[in-house]
């Protein structure tokens, strides 16, 4: 075809709408996505910037399916599932494209031979697309070898992200030409319907159950065992997810907060909190919300079979008495449920936390002095546990409660906290601040003095 690039041999554009049979859903939805990154100029430009391409205003976009390279040696017989060129002045950027749908994962024998077609072909990334999870597009949830990527990219887009951003896309940031407005909204429209193969994180790994009966029984965890390494796994693509179902309920986009180390090099994640399993029984997230007052900060302690969901707000420091710090949480939370709501006082020092219920609060606000009297709380802590019992050993189950937890806490509590912003400061008059002449201006820099 004369409208394919130099290097490749075979493929065709992507259709928005192919023409395969209706049994090839990774065909289907693959040619769908690349035909709406390629029409849709913000949802593909913010696509492709988080991958490293050099995407702009002038750059095009062009996206091809079921491609061969002209390079590509005769007895490799791999045909990638689409490739992205990003052209930019004279500059052509490229990723080759492979995606699986339902519960096909991701192979990672598969994807070091299209880093080593991207090397001889001279393209600069390969995107993987599936129903796996990772915190972000540069993480990816299958190790390669690193000798094989050199200068090459490997990105990963989960099918839920693609749908996540294609709804804050059209939602909260609009695009402008309603022709492609309406094809992205068809791509919504597909990717949410159960037919076309996107299904989100729903179990945790085969060895749950038994991991969990290992810490209720007391079994001392070790760092390399299999079933720990994939729990911690496992947690990374539920919390994952659940960001971007807190984004598809926001309409503004969350994120799973990473420390510079984490964000950097997903292995070391992996390792800290493997370490923080084995010595703690605990797993740990905390979600970044768009204005949020804080971060939503939640846990699953495996010992106890609890999950905890909180926020922790900073005490104003223009109060003069406890009972007034109290009175400011509580008005905060009363509108919220009581089930298993419980607000904790920080104190300075040494002084160990405090907590009450919401249900408590209602009855005493001073609840929470307990024994601090003379002291002001520094901060509060919102929080809401669920005690899941044999739910929590469910592989189902805990995915299920733990989804649950989150976005029920956010939406009855969360989104409902305010951090306290300090008053700006006011000038005083001219006679408060120095005993100056009461006849005098007291507007600075009409005073005499010059300006303040």
């Amino acid at each position: 075809m004369k409208n394919l690039p130099d290097i490749l041999a075979m493929g065709e554009p992507a259709r928005l709408i192919p023409v395969v049979a209706d049994t090839r859903k990774e065909q289907r939805a693959t040619s769908a996505l690349l035909a709406v990154i390629a029409s849709v100029a913000e949802y593909g430009r913010d696509l492709l910037s988080v991958v490293g391409a050099p995407v702009g205003k002038t750059s095009r976009i062009k996206c091809f399916t079921e491609v061969e390279f002209k390079s590509q040696p005769k007895e490799v017989r791999q045909r990638p599932d689409g490739l992205i060129q990003v052209q930019t002045g004279k500059r052509v950027w490229s990723a080759i494209v492979e995606a699986k749908v339902g519960n096909a994962v991701l192979d990672a024998q598969q994807i070091e031979a299209y880093l080593d077609i991207a090397r001889l072909v001279g393209a600069d990334a390969v995107i993987t697309i599936s129903n796996q999870f990772a915190a972000r597009p540069t993480h990816h949830p299958v190790t390669v070898s690193k000798r094989k990527l050199g200068k090459i990219g490997l990105y990963h887009w989960s099918w839920t992200f693609l749908l996540t951003q294609a709804v804050i896309e059209e939602g909260s940031k609009g695009v402008a030409d309603p022709d492609q407005a309406f094809i992205l909204n068809e791509l919504i429209r597909y990717l949410d319907h159960e037919s076309s193969g996107v299904t989100g994180f729903d179990r945790m790994p085969a060895s749950w159950k038994e991991l969990c009966a290992s810490v209720q029984h007391g079994t001392k965890l070790t760092r390399g065992a299999p079933e720990v390494v994939d729990a911690v796994a496992s947690w990374h693509g539920l919390t994952r997810f659940i960001a971007l179902k807190l984004s598809l309920g926001i309409g503004r986009e969350v994120s799973v907060y990473l420390s510079r180390s984490h964000a950097k090099d997903a292995d070391q994640r992996l390792r800290d909190d493997v370490t923080a399993l084995v010595t703690g029984s605990s797993l740990q997230a905390s979600f970044d919300v768009p204005d949020a007052a804080d971060r939503v900060h939640f846990s699953a302690d495996l010992a106890r079979r609890t999950l905890t969901a909180s926020m922790t707000l900073q005490a104003p420091k223009d109060r003069k008495l406890p009972k007034a710090l109290f009175t400011w949480i509580f008005r905060q939370v009363e509108g919220c449920p009581d089930d298993g709501l419980m607000i904790v006082a920080k104190w300075p020092g040494r002084s160990p936390d405090t907590s009450a219920t919401l249900a408590q609060m209602r009855e005493d606000r001073n609840v929470l002095l307990s024994g601090n009297a003379g002291q002001m709380p520094v901060a509060f802590e919102v929080r809401q546990v669920s005690d899941l019992g044999g739910r929590f050993r469910g592989v189902k189950t805990f995915v299920e409660d733990a989804l649950r937890s989150v976005t029920a806490f956010y939406e009855e509590v969360g989104q409902h906290l305010e951090a306290w912003v300090p008053k700006p400061p006011k000038i005083k008059p001219e006679n408060a601040r120095d005993g100056g002449d009461a006849g005098q201006p007291a507007v600075p820099g009409v005073s005499g003095r010059g300006p303040l």
